[in-house]
């Protein structure tokens, strides 16, 4: 039987596990976690980290998030958040490799929005089954968590069009403030530019996306000509959701509520959107 290998800590990183004792704890200090996943390919790479397709020999094909060193408080906040959120993907295993980079293993989701739509596309049962899965995913969310980053890519699709909400890089608890700017552009809320964010940010970015199942062309999303804060272009937005009010006339019964339910999602004051349960409650009459 062989003798396991000591872990030997890099010099560079032991000022970081001084000051950041309590976000350490959190992360495996074992090298033979580090050598159980095998790394396959690179997904993308963010600011603060990078996602890989992964293989393991228990979980199969898995999703890893590698956070760079000077960002384990974040590491450490988003494996809380995934722990806790029944909306996540299934988190494996947290630790930190040989390079001293910080590791969320995670359950692999195979399809998202954004390629569903734009490349296979969704009948009209299919919407609305969809739809109704992912209010209740926000829903569930919303109990403990905001998101802040929604968009047809972070949103997931399962058998049976199921929904797991995906990347929680900036998400936060439900009533914790933040002063970083949020959200992703095309999907931010007016509000974000005057540091106001809330669980009710995600349900704008929510309308924006029914306008992109309801096109099937995320390509084109709702705001795509507007790229300067909302306070300053009110009049433009009160045009385009006039030209969705315009949009359901002539349309089917589906279509029409789709149009209804962007226009309640994007109400410019924050406070007069519909949370994610009376979402649920509007929608679950509706046949397929």
């Amino acid at each position: 039987m062989s003798i396991p290998s000591p872990i030997i800590i890099p010099n560079e990183f032991k000022e970081i596990i001084q000051e950041k004792q309590t976000e350490m704890t959190k992360f495996t200090w074992d090298f033979a976690v580090d050598d159980s996943y095998q790394k396959l390919t690179k997904i993308t790479r963010g600011s603060k980290s990078t996602i890989f397709s992964a293989f393991h020999v228990i979980h199969g094909y898995v999703i890893v998030k590698e956070y760079r060193d000077i960002y384990i408080e974040r590491a450490a906040y988003e494996s809380e958040i995934l722990k806790v959120s029944e909306s996540a993907p299934i988190v494996y295993d947290t630790w930190v490799s040989r390079h001293g980079t910080f590791n969320i293993a995670m359950e692999e989701v195979s399809c998202n929005l954004y390629e569903c739509l734009a490349y296979f596309g969704m009948k009209t049962s299919e919407k609305i089954v969809f739809i109704k899965n992912l209010f209740g995913a926000l829903r569930d969310l919303h109990k403990k968590v905001v998101h802040f980053d929604l968009k047809p890519t972070h949103i997931g699709i399962l058998q049976k069009f199921g929904c797991k909400l995906l990347d929680f890089g900036l998400s936060e608890h439900l009533n914790v403030e933040s002063n970083e700017m949020k959200m992703s552009p095309f999907y931010r809320a007016p509000e974000c530019y005057q540091m106001q964010m809330s669980e009710k940010s995600d349900i704008w970015s929510l309308g924006c996306i029914l306008w992109d199942i309801a096109t099937e062309n995320p390509d084109e999303p709702l705001f795509k000509d507007i790229d300067s804060e909302f306070d300053s272009v009110e009049p433009i937005l009160k045009a385009i959701l006039t030209g969705i009010e315009c949009l359901k006339l002539g349309k089917s019964p589906f279509m029409q509520k789709m149009f209804d339910t962007i226009l309640k999602c994007l109400k410019y004051n924050q406070h007069d959107r519909p949370s994610a349960q009376e979402l649920v409650d509007d929608w679950a009459d509706l046949d397929v």
